[in-house]
């Protein structure tokens, strides 16, 4: 290589470097480009971010107050996420999406041969082989977990609505009466235990929590359960890092912000 010619000792500019690596981010195909994930999922996504998630929630508490309704609400959180999915699930998922070829091997190889020991002061275990869950810090695993829980609201009953973030999955229906809506509810639940006796992967039942936004006089609470394990209700619950109480006047959200104790 004649280190005289111009084009060798040209400096280079970052900025064109850095557009020129953006542009082959933008064509190479993704979980947007080949539709991979569900239009509810707002974790961890190009384009998406809480705002999503809380407007949709917050769009149709309005409009059941709007027509004097109720609308409850159930907020799960999937245990141990990354360390409970299967390998050979995600995998599949992907060969069913007709994700192939030499990205499917990349990925095969990516899970593969992956081993763990434990030191504590100067003394290390034996290594022991993962056979599931995935690498904890990888970008990669981030949308292969999103990927392993994207069928997770597929079978909820038509009323039910659903909104996801990451592990954080909200379900909600709005009606006139508050048995029908706990009917639809506990379908939903129903629909989601057996997702999770299917998938390997579970929720907390000390994180989930459930709240009835409704602006007149409050009936009885439902009973909704899921797995045998009923779930109690508050006033104010947390979502996405907002704390909504159950009629929507932000007070617990703005006393938490002021450093001023909420009672639930």
């Amino acid at each position: 290589m004649d280190q005289n010619n111009e084009h060798f000792n040209k400096p280079i500019d970052i900025s064109e470097l850095l557009a020129a690596l953006q542009s082959c981010k933008s064509k190479s195909p993704g979980p947007e480009s080949t539709k991979l994930l569900t239009k509810e999922q707002c974790g961890f996504r190009r384009n998406h971010s809480t705002l999503d998630a809380l407007t949709s929630l917050h769009t149709d508490i309005c409009s059941a107050f709007r027509r004097n309704h109720h609308l409850i609400t159930i907020a799960l959180d999937i245990t141990n996420a990354y360390d409970t999915v299967w390998k050979k699930r995600v995998l599949t998922i992907l060969h069913l999406r007709k994700i192939n070829g030499n990205l499917l091997k990349f990925i095969k190889n990516f899970l593969a041969d992956r081993t763990f020991s434990v030191k504590v002061n100067d003394k290390t275990s034996s290594t022991h082989t993962i056979e599931n869950e995935l690498p904890q810090g990888s970008i990669l695993s981030v949308t292969l977990f999103l990927v392993a829980i994207n069928n997770i609201c597929n079978n909820l009953p038509k009323p039910a609505k659903f909104i996801l973030f990451a592990d954080d999955c909200i379900i909600y229906c709005s009606r006139s009466q508050i048995i029908t809506t706990t009917l639809f509810l506990q379908q939903a639940l129903d629909s989601l235990a057996r997702w999770s006796s299917e998938t390997g992967l579970s929720f907390s039942s000390t994180k989930t929590q459930c709240i009835v936004f409704i602006k007149k006089k409050k009936d009885p609470l439902p009973i909704l359960n899921l797995m045998n394990t009923q779930f109690p209700f508050a006033n104010s619950i947390r979502i996405v890092g907002l704390i909504f109480d159950h009629k929507l006047t932000w007070r617990p959200h703005l006393k938490i912000k002021n450093g001023m104790p909420i009672k639930n």
